[in-house]
């Protein structure tokens, strides 16, 4: 079942992929439980990350619904727990965080890794860039910044040498 749910989870990547390179951006709301999106997403993310001593946290500051695009919304924080894992090395603390807002739902991605470095951070949210990734294709982080825009939310990173966090603000 695992093996399935690996092979139809790269399978969705692929397409994303895909339908990011030829501009596509259509998103499908609906209405859903937030927790349990979270829990999905640490439990894909604990085969990779409990090898290399990673602890990740989930932290439903709010588990209610809310109206995202669910499937890009579970790659989005995939992506954002990988590159975590991949900045923390081995050893470390994942925090995956939700709160309710007045101006809507914020979700957090918090490593304790080393942090970005003020070059770097000029061109994250780009393209085909990646910074020192073997198995990179510098298209993460891009994703996450256009699906999160194209529901309607914002990101921001705030980075320091204790750590990085990813902040998503989606609107009512």
């Amino acid at each position: 079942r695992e093996i399935q749910r690996q092979v139809d989870r790269l399978r969705g990547m692929m397409k994303e992929i895909l339908e990011f390179s030829r501009g596509g951006d259509r998103v499908q709301l609906t209405v859903g439980p937030v927790g349990a999106l979270l829990d999905e997403v640490a439990k894909s993310a604990s085969m990779a990350t409990q090898a290399r001593n990673i602890e990740v946290v989930v932290e439903q500051g709010y588990d209610g619904e809310w109206r995202l695009d669910f499937p890009r919304m579970q790659r989005i924080v995939e992506n954002l727990v990988g590159n975590a894992a991949a900045a923390i090395g081995y050893g470390g603390t994942i925090h995956i965080t939700t709160a309710r807002r007045a101006a809507g739902l914020r979700l957090e991605v918090t490593d304790d890794g080393p942090g970005i470095t003020g070059n770097l951070r000029e061109t994250l949210f780009e393209p085909f860039v990646t910074h020192g990734k073997k198995e990179g294709t510098g298209l993460g982080l891009a994703i996450v910044r256009k699906y999160t825009e194209a529901q309607g939310g914002t990101v921001r990173v705030e980075t320091s040498e204790a750590g990085t966090t990813f902040v998503l603000d989606f609107p009512e």
